[in-house]
């Protein structure tokens, strides 16, 4: 049985009302383009369209023949299929493809829904339409499925495929800047939580969106398309953000980026994650080791592992010794770990400080502080 008689089983008469989509057209307000054909449109302001400005234009990728690329937002279209399965092969087919760019301040997000193989075509030369605007195309694992899926799409039909579009697989991106040992792996998903800090609400797993389509083709139960035309628009839209951030980390791709990535994480508050991704990390020089401690010891202090967060500072004060930081310790050693005497022993150093810059402003004075250092002392080891 080839595909075409497949939907065709599915979609007898007498399974059918007169009009199977009429339902999901109102539900989902689609737009109709033929009777089995339909488009979703929806814009996303960009909270923060300065940072484009400032990243943008971006060079520093190359094109296939080795040449830098100068990029602007506009120029990249933004691709994700949602299908029957998960080969390249005749029997496969575009269930939702979703496209999104970036245009005037907004991400626009088009999602073209397809439910027969008469309408594919179409699909195809709306698809040669977007390529002739945008030479550059993005996906995420793309160079695995997307693109020889879409391909072969081209080929059942005896189309020609354009050949100039300059293709961005954002997972190798991101393969190429994260360690092989990054936390959780690549997947598009784990990366949207550690990079992005967006997690999905009540997604489905991409292999039930062929169960739900042929649900609705033989018994009209459409309750669960929302939910692939939401998870499709994850994809996409997503796939844009980790774009952008792969690109502002590329902008230091001259230095080491584990501590740029450790500060993305700290921003997120994946504070475990911060402290497994430095574990084995060496600082390269004396800024470098400060940031490193400082990393460490606020991502320590947020999980309240109190007896690792001093030591991560008492590193930072040995090689940085600043009042701020020397305040930290005092208090964490009195109220947190309860060992006094040691805290005098900050307190001292913190005196010391105050004596060699007389000139800095000081929220504790030398008395409140000889008197806090003494009782400190009185306590027990």
């Amino acid at each position: 049985m080839d595909i075409s008689s497949l939907f065709q089983f599915y979609q007898t008469p007498e399974k059918q009302p007169q009009n199977p989509y009429e339902e999901l057209i109102r539900d989902l307000e689609l737009q109709v383009l033929d009777s089995h054909f339909f488009l979703k449109e929806k814009a996303f302001p960009m909270e923060n369209p300065e940072r484009l400005k400032e990243l943008f234009p971006f060079s520093g990728l190359l094109d296939i023949k080795g040449r830098l690329l100068d990029i602007y937002p506009e120029q990249i279209l933004f691709l994700d299929f949602e299908t029957l399965g998960l080969k390249s092969t005749s029997m496969n087919f575009p269930i939702v493809t979703g496209l999104g760019f970036y245009k005037e301040g907004n991400f626009h997000l088009r999602q073209y829904l397809l439910f027969n193989m008469s309408s594919e075509e179409e699909l195809l030369e709306i698809l040669l339409d977007y390529f002739s605007r945008f030479p550059f195309l993005a996906t995420y694992n793309g160079k695995k499925f997307d693109m020889p899926f879409l391909e072969s799409r081209f080929r059942f039909y005896q189309k020609e495929f354009s050949k100039d579009l300059h293709h961005f697989d954002v997972y190798h991106l991101w393969k190429r800047l994260l360690p092989k040992n990054f936390p959780d792996g690549f997947s598009q998903k784990n990366l949207e939580r550690k990079i992005l800090n967006y997690h999905r609400k009540d997604d489905i797993e991409s292999k039930r969106i062929p169960e739900i389509f042929y649900d609705f083709l033989k018994y009209q139960h459409h309750e669960e398309f929302p939910k692939v035309l939401q998870h499709n628009e994850w994809d996409v839209v997503n796939l844009f953000f980790l774009f952008v951030e792969a690109l502002d980390l590329m902008k230091n791709k001259d230095q080491n980026l584990n501590l740029p990535i450790a500060k993305l994480l700290f921003r997120n508050q994946l504070y475990e994650e911060v402290i497994s991704f430095l574990k084995n990390y060496q600082p390269h020089d004396s800024e470098e080791e400060k940031l490193y401690h400082r990393l460490l010891f606020n991502s320590f202090y947020k999980i309240r592992n109190y007896e690792q967060a001093a030591e991560s500072l008492k590193n930072l004060i040995t090689i940085d010794p600043k009042p701020k930081e020397i305040m930290i310790m005092i208090r964490i050693l009195e109220k947190k770990l309860f060992r006094n005497q040691e805290a005098a022993k900050y307190i001292e150093l913190l005196l010391q400080y105050q004596q060699a810059n007389p000139n800095e402003k000081f929220i504790i004075n030398r008395e409140k502080l000889e008197k806090r250092k003494e009782k400190n002392k009185t306590y027990l080891l």
